[in-house]
């Protein structure tokens, strides 16, 4: 029993390595625990969307009404989550257009707010070990990444950059987990693992190593406790 644990240990390590478990590292922006960074500055010619609705004529037209009310609809639900500390919720109602700078000004600033807020967060998130929680911050983050150039030149990170920040975290947690399944325990090992899924659906290492550690456990119960565990 002894060897084959000894194999299954070697054989299993192995395949983390070739599975790719590396991770870029990041130099985190200096953002200010427990505030929100500043936004970078908008583009020069942008102009706010009151001071362009004055310079037009009184007759608003019923389209551009509900146009704007949509638009602070969607900044009042953005700053509301964002105050409640919500800043998945926040992202979650950003619209498209609004990615693609097609909303005005007020609430394309609080949708920058809310990625930055984002990044913020998940870099103090790794900084209090929480991996996890980091991991889910940098994917929303990246998820809701403006794809209007404009707006994006705002961000605190790049997609690069946020890429880096989700492998990272993936590391953290395959390490983790690596450390239960040594003391054989597997199911910790198995949820640990779980996480990274969360953020990182793709991350093969995490997957076969989830994978591997349920087929031994799944095994270990067929066979029933060895002599050691039942003397315990």
């Amino acid at each position: 029993m002894k060897r084959n644990a000894f194999l299954f240990h070697a054989v299993f390590i192995g395949l983390l390595v070739f599975s790719g478990c590396s991770y870029i590292p990041v130099q985190w922006p200096d953002f200010p625990i427990g505030s929100d960074p500043g936004e970078k500055p908008a583009p020069a010619g942008e102009k706010d969307a009151s001071s362009r609705d004055s310079a037009e004529s009184t007759g608003s037209r019923p389209e551009t009404v509900k146009a704007e009310g949509a638009g602070t609809a969607e900044k009042n639900a953005i700053e509301r989550h964002l105050a409640q500390g919500d800043v998945l919720a926040a992202l979650d109602g950003v619209g498209e257009n609004v990615r693609q700078g097609a909303g005005d000004q007020s609430v394309s600033s609080a949708y920058v707010r809310a990625v930055n807020r984002a990044i913020r967060e998940a870099g103090s998130r790794l900084e209090q070990d929480r991996p996890a929680d980091a991991g889910r911050l940098f994917r929303a983050a990246q998820t809701h990444y403006p794809q209007d150039p404009a707006l994006a030149s705002r961000i605190r990170l790049t997609p690069a950059e946020l890429d880096a920040g989700i492998a990272k975290c993936a590391q953290q947690l395959m390490e983790e987990g690596l450390s239960a399944y040594r003391q054989e325990r597997l199911e910790d090992a198995i949820e640990i693992w779980e996480k990274i899924i969360v953020f990182d659906p793709m991350h093969r290492a995490g997957r076969s190593a989830i994978e591997t550690a349920e087929r031994q456990l799944a095994n270990l119960k067929k066979i029933g406790p060895g002599p050691e565990q039942e003397s315990r």
